[in-house]
Order: C-alpha cells, then structure tokens, then sequence
C-alpha cells in the first residue's frame, strides 16, 4: 500500500549531492558514485564547459572558473584522455594565478570522437557525456548518406541520436 500522507514519508537523502548549481549540470546518482571511487581526496566534481589549449573553464558548485591540468595528469595521459566538453572532473583550488588544478577525470558515459588532423591518425575527442545528439537538416538539403553518417556517429559515441527536420516553412516541397 502506498502512503498518502507526504508529512510521513521520510525526506530522500540526498546529502551526498552538492548544491543545485551541479544538479543544473547534470550531476546524479551515478557521477556521485563515481565521483567517490575515483576522486582523490581534498577535491570538488565540476563539469567542463570550454577548452582553449592547455587552460579548460570548469563550473561547479562554486561557479565558473579558469582551470589547468595537475601536472601529474597532464604527464600521465594521453591526450585523448585529457578532460574535454562535458567531461566530469575533480578539482581543488592551487594555481597560483586562482585557477582551479583538474586532479583527476571520471569516466566517461558516452564520447564523440574523431581523428585528429597530421601525419599520425590519434583520436581526438570532441564531447563526453552527450545522452542525445540532434542531427539538424533541412528538408532541402536533405542528403540520406550526410544524416547517415551522423547518426552512425551518435550512435558511437553512445548518444541517442534524434533527427529533426528545420526550415520547412522555407521548403517549397516538403
């Protein structure tokens, strides 16, 4: 039988998630477990916003913020696995210029990549984390093979794919 009084029903613990600003940016249940095995100590979870080079944005319970790789991190990994858009982070305060030091990267659910431009073919990833990838067309430009090749690349990443049809007011022919 199911409870129809909410003043007895005992309130969700949810002690073990950071204020809203993180819930805002995706954080759950499963980044919280996460977060517990493979942060070390003394650090906070962000989420990637930007990259730029060597310097990432992170926002987190805190707010946004200049961010640089531990150096432990950045000589460690490959490049490949250094944290991108969408990434989940742990993160503590020690540059001295007042960015925050990414100590370490959770991982990943799901990730778009490609190959990197050069000589050598090396994966670069573009974005972790998606749940749903829209393909965007309009129905005059519609190339069957160009959307197939995009939803083949959601589907990868591990992304639902979502194709969505735009400009048809402007199709002369829908």
């Amino acid at each position: 039988m199911i409870d129809q009084n909410p003043s007895s029903a005992s309130p969700p613990d949810d002690s073990n998630f950071p204020a809203s600003p993180l819930a805002a940016l995706g954080w759950d249940a499963h980044w919280a477990a996460a977060f517990a095995a493979h942060a070390p100590p003394g650090t906070t979870p962000a989420r990637v916003i930007a990259r730029h080079r060597g310097r990432w944005v992170i926002s987190g319970a805190g707010g946004e913020r200049d961010a640089v790789l531990a150096g432990r991190l950045r000589h460690a990994s490959a490049p490949e696995d250094f944290p991108t858009v969408g990434d989940w982070v742990a993160a503590m305060d020690g540059g001295g210029d007042g960015a925050a030091v990414i100590a370490g990267v959770l991982p990943r659910r799901s990730a778009f990549v490609r190959k990197a431009a050069g000589e050598t073919t090396t994966a670069q990833v573009m974005a972790a984390n998606v749940d749903v990838a829209l393909v965007l067309t309009s129905p005059d430009d519609l190339s069957a093979r160009r959307i197939e090749r995009y939803l083949t690349l959601a589907w990868e990443s591990g992304a639902v794919p979502v194709v969505a049809l735009t400009k048809a007011d402007a199709c002369g022919d829908v």
